[in-house]
């Protein structure tokens, strides 16, 4: 047979299944695996404050001016400690309306 021709024994094709088998299912379970931790990122209520900071951010690499970068690194460890904090992430992304 073909097998025998490319000069492969029935465990090495028994192994390259196994391969394909388990590669495949590790990315299947990864697609559908639910992680804990992004529903604290997925599941923001108003994300509009955030979105201002990012948004300033981008403004702020975008203009040159002196203490540019001082006034970027602050910005961006302000984004950090409010990602970092799950208490501020709730005050600051509520809704107003609740």
């Amino acid at each position: 047979g073909v097998v025998e021709q490319l000069g492969l024994s029935s465990y090495s094709m028994l192994a390259l299944y196994g391969f394909i088998f388990v590669a495949v299912g590790g990315v299947v379970r990864r697609h559908f695996m639910f992680n804990l931790v992004d529903v604290m990122i997925y599941e923001i209520p108003n994300p509009d404050y955030l979105l201002r900071l990012c948004r300033g951010l981008r403004m702020l690499r975008a203009h040159r001016y002196p203490g540019c970068r001082r006034d970027e690194v602050k910005l961006f460890y302000t984004l950090i400690q409010m990602l970092r904090s799950p208490d501020i992430l709730i005050k600051v992304t509520r809704n107003k309306d609740v």
